[in-house]
């Protein structure tokens, strides 16, 4: 691939889907409906048991292109299979239940035009439910390349599929590393690496909708694979690790070392398994789903009627919407 820009490079925008029915068409009509036209959308069904692929292939559109699976590969190995079909100077990416600003490509790809040193370039998100209405959820990301390096650190400073990178950059990166297919957080662990080697920003504008609702497949995901909380955490280990020795445990292949970090941080899980109901409480509550929320307070009373931390959390969170419905 090519580093040459001109004035209408390709962009070759990822989507993989996975009993999206309700929502897929309307991400697909948000790319079609882009003010930048010079695109392509590499779309992959990942063994849906809905009508989303019959869907996927209604569309006419010579840019839309499929690659459907015929074994359920989870999205980070179906956007990593992507890839090798992607023909276009820069890659973002779409998930199937989120939406597009009419600007996104355009602003998006301006940025790197405007600055050949630019590798990577994410954007702020609208939160919205499952009818598209925006929530009342500020995106606070840092801007900067200055800012990103320090906070980086400590927390994930994009919102994965907003991001476009350089074809030549995320080939250079290899993509996702797959063992984080088990955790979570390969966007975290992509784009901390990019950023420790080069130039890295998001746009202020709020151009991507990300769609926050209680049937979320990744959501639930959680309660069967407690280890998905964690992935975070491996990820600032490895950041860490590669400051101090240009390289990580996962580089090394010493996955006896990983293997011993995650169990350590599930160890808490392990003595309280209402634990994982309180962290999904707050995170729903945290998404402006306080029917949710409330419902893992109770599944963890339920769970473990004597701890005296779950009757706290359900208090607090009902103090707090009081307080939020009478402001």
């Amino acid at each position: 691939m090519s580093d040459k820009i001109d004035e209408s490079p390709l962009v070759s925008i990822l989507m993989t889907s996975y009993n999206n029915e309700l929502y897929i068409g309307e991400a697909i009509e948000s790319i079609i409906n882009q003010t930048y036209q010079n695109w392509e959308l590499l779309v992959a069904d990942d063994c849906s048991s809905d009508r989303t692929r019959s869907t996927i292939d209604s569309y006419s559109d010579e840019r839309i292109k499929t690659f459907h699976n015929n074994a359920n590969l989870h999205y980070l190995r179906t956007r990593n299979k992507l890839v090798q079909y992607v023909k276009g100077d820069y890659i973002t990416l779409l998930d199937a239940d989120d939406l597009c600003s009419k600007e996104r490509i355009q602003l998006q790809l301006n940025a790197f035009l405007e600055d050949k040193n630019l590798a990577l370039c994410g954007t702020l998100v609208a939160f919205i439910n499952s009818n598209g209405q925006l929530l009342n959820i500020d995106d606070d990301k840092p801007l900067t390349y200055d800012q990103i390096k320090k906070q980086i650190k400590s927390k994930n400073v994009f919102t994965g599929s907003t991001i476009m990178v350089k074809t030549s950059v995320w080939n250079e990166f290899n993509g996702y590393r797959d063992y984080f297919s088990s955790f979570g957080y390969e966007d975290y662990d992509l784009t901390s690496r990019i950023s420790e080697k080069y130039k890295t920003i998001n746009l202020p504008q709020k151009l991507y909708s990300y769609r926050q609702y209680p049937e979320s497949f990744t959501k639930n995901d959680l309660l069967t694979n407690p280890f998905k909380l964690l992935g975070y955490k491996l990820v600032q280990q490895f950041i860490l690790q590669r400051q101090q020795k240009g390289s990580d445990k996962l580089m090394e292949n010493d996955i006896p070392w990983i293997i011993n970090f995650i169990l350590k941080e599930n160890t808490p899980y392990i003595k309280d398994s209402t634990l994982i109901y309180r962290n999904l409480a707050w995170s729903n509550f945290n998404r402006k789903l306080p029917a949710k929320s409330i419902t893992y307070c109770l599944k963890a009373i339920a769970t473990k009627p004597l701890v005296f931390l779950n009757y706290k959390l359900l208090l607090n969170l009902l103090l707090i919407l009081a307080k939020l419905k009478k402001a």
